[in-house]
């Protein structure tokens, strides 16, 4: 699956975790993040329902990018339920209580 995931994204991968519904994806850093096309047609024929691509940033602990296609969403900025999954990831891998996410 990993090759599938590499095609996802195209990008350098640090991490992937998978959920029932869900591909978690962690990049090196902002500038990767940033410029990552997704392959959204790809996406949307995967038995998942979305893709947080996060990332280290130099302002913030974290930053997301999420993407939907298969329910409608190319990509949301403000999606509340990436950050509730990605906050207990975060604070684990940077030991820290208090977040600042964008």
């Amino acid at each position: 699956m990993t090759s599938t995931i590499q095609e996802l994204v195209n990008v350098p991968l640090l991490k992937v975790a998978k959920n029932s519904d869900r591909y978690l994806i962690e990049v090196a850093n902002e500038e990767l993040l940033k410029g990552l096309v997704p392959n959204l047609n790809l996406l949307a024929t995967l038995p998942i329902t979305d893709l947080v691509v996060t990332s280290p940033a130099t302002k913030y602990d974290f930053i997301p990018r999420y993407f939907a296609p298969r329910i409608g969403i190319e990509e949301n900025f403000v999606t509340g339920s990436a950050h509730c999954g990605l906050a207990p990831y975060s604070s684990q891998r940077l030991s820290k209580k208090q977040l600042y996410a964008f």
